[in-house]
């Protein structure tokens, strides 16, 4: 995996925790 892949997986990864926290907050 290239580090370009694992950065947008992570930016991915974030932004549906931060959905989910704002949806439960």
């Amino acid at each position: 995996m290239s580090l370009v892949s694992g950065l947008v997986g992570v930016k991915l990864i974030y932004d549906f925790a931060k959905n989910v926290v704002i949806f439960i907050a």
